[in-house]
């Protein structure tokens, strides 16, 4: 894995990146999951998203990628349940 140019430990946390299909966005999602976040990916195009989700599973890190219209309040929704029952952040009955 490369450097962790945020200078921080993220482990046992989990980021949301919107916009991570995009240029800007795929890096700061890089970046996240070298500090130890598992990362949220979400986006409109899932090819793109399950390639970053893939390259930042080959550097050793943790991501899924979830298509998302954040202009949706329904979709977000739902997609946050994802989020949470995929990266085991539900709490346990």
């Amino acid at each position: 894995m490369e450097k962790n140019v945020l200078n921080t430990d993220l482990t046992g946390k989990v980021a949301v990146v919107t916009g991570a299909s995009g240029t800007l966005c795929s890096i700061f999602a890089k970046a996240l999951a070298r500090a130890g976040a598992k990362v949220a990916l979400l986006g409109r195009n899932m090819d793109k998203l399950k390639e970053l989700a893939d390259e930042i599973e080959a550097e050793g890190g943790i991501a899924k990628g979830y298509t998302c219209n954040v202009m949706n309040k329904a979709n977000c929704l739902q997609v946050a349940e994802d989020v949470l029952a995929d990266l085991g952040l539900r709490e346990q009955n």
